[in-house]
């Protein structure tokens, strides 16, 4: 890395506008927690900080929020994620989530963020069928904003 980036998971359909917010570093997509949701969960702290990261609860706070899956990240903090995703290797903590980092990190006050809200009805996970089926219904009135570009080479277009 050479500077600051988003780290968008590759399962995610949303709006495209609701990336604004994110175009600075150090920033976590977040949303209001909907009875579909499951995984990564924060909760917010003084100044709407992220105070604590919640790596695949399955008893959820109403007070908490979930990931999007989507953070943007300075070069500095990046190479401090680094660092601690060497260490999780090397202590063959390879079965954890990337996310596991994240939470260690903002609990010693080595990373923040900042959140970024992104409305429910404008995005979905999709990790099962079912997800794929209700993402379809909740975007078919906007479909025609999430096909390929025709200007994308077809092998760039086949490959997946």
């Amino acid at each position: 890395m050479r500077g600051s980036f988003l780290l968008v998971e590759g399962d995610l359909i949303f709006d495209a506008s609701m990336l604004d917010g994110m175009l600075q570093p150090n920033k976590m997509a977040i949303s209001e927690i909907r009875p579909r949701m499951n995984g990564t969960m924060v909760e917010l702290g003084a100044g709407q900080k992220i105070n604590l990261i919640h790596v695949g609860y399955e008893n959820i706070d109403p007070s908490w929020y979930k990931t999007v899956n989507i953070y943007s990240l300075a070069l500095n903090s990046w190479k401090k994620v680094e660092k601690v995703l060497n260490r999780f290797i090397t202590e063959n903590r390879i079965d954890e989530y990337y996310e596991s980092v994240f939470a260690e990190m903002v609990a010693e006050g080595a990373l923040s963020f900042d959140p970024v809200f992104f409305d429910p009805a404008h995005w979905h996970e999709i990790d099962t069928n079912a997800d794929l089926e209700r993402a379809e219904r909740m975007f078919a009135d906007r479909a025609t904003h999430f096909h390929p570009s025709p200007a994308l080479p077809k092998k760039v277009l086949s490959s997946g």
